[in-house]
């Protein structure tokens, strides 16, 4: 009792009306570009530590005399979470800055933060700030440039090559962390310097009453009113493949039902609690069910052909879940859960990385950190083809231009059309879209698809016949695309694309506003269309080189790993080298050339005479390093289909005859 008294008292001092001004503005760097924020002093943030007592915390928020009506018993007791809590009528920004300064001074009490607009897209700072270090930059001097800070390494982000760092703050420091991660930043010594601000991230679903309706989005005949041939042709695409099974759909959203029996699952984790369970959750006393993500399996890759239920468009296809959201907005993904959901589907195998969700914000640029892990998905994902990344584009109706996770180059933007091949009330358009897929916003009651089982979910049985959105369009979509990959495994992850584009029909030819290119600001190149998609890519040769597995395990005691940073059509393959498991400052030669198929292997080492350009990583600081090599893709037409070994290894500085090499990976010249 008497700490909880104490805790009133101290707690009360910053409500005073007569608290300094505050700063209103700040800014970061996102990567090179400069974000401009005003402070909101409608919300403050506040994160418990793991270790807070429940009272204690109940203590802290009955003290905030700054927080609206009610808030206090609103809020969940979620420790080692950011809560957003709203602020009474009339609090100004002076309030706000200094009940942050009194909260940090609580021992129990991890960080806390106003609330930063960016337009409209809201930032809160936590306890935590995201670097990536220049390449070259070495152990000792990061730890020099971290440390009048105080920072403490919790983590990593585990990037293809060039890893980041999760660097920890003491509680009193947040309120700094802007002018850190800038400074930072003004070293020229990292890539980038990111607060690990928590999000405001929503799905982008919508749901009408439970009504009984068919799959027309897969084949339209016009039942239930919808237009005849409103789908996507996916019957007839599944005369030729109904899918790959070694091609895996990541599911980035919330959490999943993992025993529904029509979805076939591989293992997937929950960056959002940190564990290895991406199951769905019901939130602050049920109040707050996760219903969302087994609907979006189900249309992207939900089983089919097994007299049961419903089908997803690449019905053979496997599905990975990832739990990035909750329901419950009280628990918001943070910058470094993204990174993570992205790097976790890359290196686990996925094909395709559907993501029917985004900000709230009509103007939210991609942060630096979440944009490596894309980037990477795009360079290293499916052995150097490319993951392929779909995002919805929205159900706000506005131009979504301004939304960064739509407009990058490496991301694919969806928009909704409905039954009667028009565009979905509620979708969003603009430069960004790629192309629509069918959803609900017409006559019928929207996309039949799998459910939570049982009284959970969006309806009271297995399946849901109402789900909807541009969050249903984007796995239509990427289902699409696994049916692509699965008739041209050698596509690359823009070939795929390129694929859709070009066989997407133009719906609404009158009020599509298609420009001389073809492209729809509503509907992109058009709707997607699988049997189309899937006859063109056959039709595709392969090309360029292709790379298998991680290469042969060697007698030394370095093993390196390749990864295809680009399959060209002809020219350069240019691949990177991540040397692993090296020992602190040991002098290394990184030897890499090419040599003829029919070298002989004995015992998993490969004994060439090396020859070539080879790349020299120099003195080892810590124990990785990485290069890159081009190699020239054979241009002779009697090599095309031959087989080819390219081979590395790490050797004393005057050895380069004779060699055993540590690693080789067969290359295939394709046409």
């Amino acid at each position: 009792m008497l700490n909880t008294l104490l805790l009133f008292t101290v707690l009360s001092s910053p409500q005073d009306d007569t608290a300094p001004a505050a700063s209103t503005c700040e800014w970061f760097w996102n990567g090179s570009a400069r974000v401009e924020l005003v402070l909101d002093p409608s919300r403050i943030a506040l994160q418990f530590t793991q270790a807070c007592p429940q009272d204690l915390a109940r203590a802290v928020l009955g003290g905030l005399e700054l927080l609206a009506p009610g808030e206090a018993e609103r809020a969940p007791f979620l420790p080692g979470k950011t809560l957003r809590l709203a602020t009474r009528a009339g609090t100004n920004a002076a309030q706000v800055e200094a009940a942050v300064e009194w909260l940090v001074q609580l021992p129990f009490v991890a960080s806390a933060s106003a609330q930063w607009l960016a337009g409209d897209e809201a930032y809160c700072a936590t306890d935590e700030l995201l670097v990536r270090f220049a390449p070259g930059i070495g152990a000792a001097e990061r730890a020099a440039l971290v440390a009048p800070y105080g920072l403490v390494e919790r983590g990593a982000l585990a990037y293809a090559s060039n890893p980041g760092v999760v660097y920890g703050l003491a509680p009193a420091l947040t309120p700094r962390v802007l002018e850190i991660a800038r400074q930072l930043h003004d070293s020229g010594k990292v890539e980038f310097a990111l607060p690990d601000f928590a999000l405001v991230r929503v799905t982008t679903a919508a749901t009408s009453d439970l009504l009984f309706a068919n799959q027309w989005h897969l084949n339209s005949t016009g039942q239930a009113g919808a237009l005849p041939d409103a789908d996507v042709n996916a019957p007839e695409a599944w005369d030729i493949t109904r899918g790959d099974p070694s091609l895996i759909a990541a599911v980035v959203d919330e959490g999943m039902d993992l025993t529904h029996p029509d979805l076939n699952l591989v293992s997937g984790t929950d960056v959002l609690d940190n564990d290895s369970n991406p199951a769905a959750q019901d939130g602050f006393f049920g109040l707050f069910p996760e219903n969302h993500a087994t609907a979006v399996a189900g249309v992207a890759a939900g089983r089919g052909d097994n007299n049961l239920g419903t089908s997803g468009a690449a019905q053979k296809c496997r599905v990975m879940p990832i739990r990035f959201l909750s329901s419950n907005f009280f628990n918001p993904p943070t910058v470094q859960d993204e990174a993570d959901a992205f790097n976790f589907a890359r290196a686990n195998g996925a094909a395709i990385i559907n993501n029917s969700w985004g900000p709230l914000a009509s103007s939210a640029p991609l942060p630096a950190s979440t944009k490596a892990a894309i980037d990477d998905c795009a360079a290293f994902g499916r052995g150097g083809l490319g993951t392929l990344i779909f995002f919805a584009a929205g159900n706000s109706g506005i131009d979504c231009s301004g939304i960064g996770y739509c407009s990058d180059p490496v991301t694919v933007a969806v928009s909704a059309s409905n039954d009667q091949d028009l565009l979905s009330s509620y979708s969003n358009f603009g430069a960004p879209i790629d192309f629509c897929a069918p959803s609900n916003g017409g006559v019928t009651s929207g996309i039949w698809t799998t459910d939570r089982q049982g009284s959970k979910g969006y309806s009271s049985t297995d399946y849901a016949s109402n789900f909807g959105g541009t969050s249903s369009a984007s796995p239509l979509a990427s289902g699409v695309a696994l049916l692509v990959m699965s008739a041209n495994p050698y596509l690359r992850w823009d070939e795929v694309v390129d694929v859709l584009h070009d066989t997407a029909r133009k719906i609404d030819p009158a009020g599509g506003a298609y420009d001389v290119n073809g492209k729809s600001p509503k509907y992109g190149y058009g709707k997607v269309d699988a049997h189309a998609a899937v006859v063109e890519a056959q039709q595709r040769p392969p090309h360029g080189v292709v790379f298998y597995g991680a290469g042969l395990a060697g007698s030394g005691a370095l093993v390196p790993k390749i990864g295809a940073l680009q399959n060209p059509k002809s020219g350069n393959a240019n691949f990177a080298l991540t040397l692993s498991d090296a020992a602190a400052l040991a002098p290394a030669l990184l030897v890499v050339s090419p040599a003829s198929a029919n070298l002989p292997l004995f015992g998993g080492t490969l004994l060439v005479d090396v020859f070539g350009s080879t790349i020299t990583l120099g003195a080892l600081t810590s124990a990785s390093g990485q290069a890159s090599r081009v190699l020239s893709v054979p241009a002779d037409p009697l090599l095309v289909g031959a087989s080819v070994f390219a081979q590395w290894g790490v050797l004393d500085a005057g050895a380069l005859q004779g060699v055993a090499l540590s690693n080789a990976a067969q290359v295939t010249v394709l046409p």
